[in-house]
């Protein structure tokens, strides 16, 4: 068999290819990873924010009308970036 009928992959153009779709899936997975912390952050927050809702409605109805509103800031928040990263 000829050694010369099979690109080895020490050769340049084909390093080069496989170093550049390593580098891209590289990015690729960071850019997820970071999307996925960003959402797991706003949710933790949004689920503190109802937790502490929930306390002022059973006992400070004044603790309540600034948790609320919060709550549902964030949760708008949280749809919106499922939605801007799905499209």
């Amino acid at each position: 068999m000829d050694d010369q009928a099979l690109p080895s992959l020490s050769s340049g153009p084909v390093r080069e290819i496989l170093s550049a779709v390593r580098s891209g899936l590289l990015g690729w997975l960071k850019g997820q990873l970071a999307a996925m912390v960003i959402i797991g952050v706003l949710w933790g927050i949004a689920l503190f924010l109802v937790l502490l809702g929930a306390v002022g409605a059973l006992g400070i109805p004044l603790l309540a009308t600034v948790m609320f509103p919060a709550f549902f800031r964030y949760e708008l928040s949280g749809i919106y970036e499922l939605t801007s990263r799905s499209s």
